[in-house]
């Protein structure tokens, strides 16, 4: 007899091709570091100063608490997607955007 098994995708690799995929619809270049507890930093690259602002931040806990940092305003966009995923994909009641910019 044959048993047929179906793996699902796990949380961990949900949430990577999560933010993988957005990341790249909003053009920021993603830098995972971690194994088992992974942050994803999220940067814009700034053309003027030949440098790479970090914008965004989600740790692998934000498959549970639903959160998003954002340290510059122009990482909005991105962390308002995600956080809609968040809540749809992982049954959140409802997702967190942490604005850790400075005032303008």
């Amino acid at each position: 007899m044959v048993r047929v098994i179906r793996q699902e995708q796990s949380e961990d690799e949900h949430l990577d091709g999560l933010v993988a995929q957005l990341a790249q619809k909003h053009g920021l270049k993603l830098d995972r570091t971690g194994w088992s507890r992974k942050t994803y930093d999220l940067f814009l690259h700034d053309r003027a100063a030949n440098r790479s602002l970090l914008v965004a931040r989600v740790e692998t806990l934000a498959t549970v608490n639903g959160e998003v940092r954002v340290f510059d305003d122009r990482g909005l966009p991105f962390a308002q997607e995600l956080a809609e995923e968040f809540e749809r994909a992982f049954g959140l009641k409802e997702a967190t955007i942490l604005c850790l910019s400075p005032p303008a």
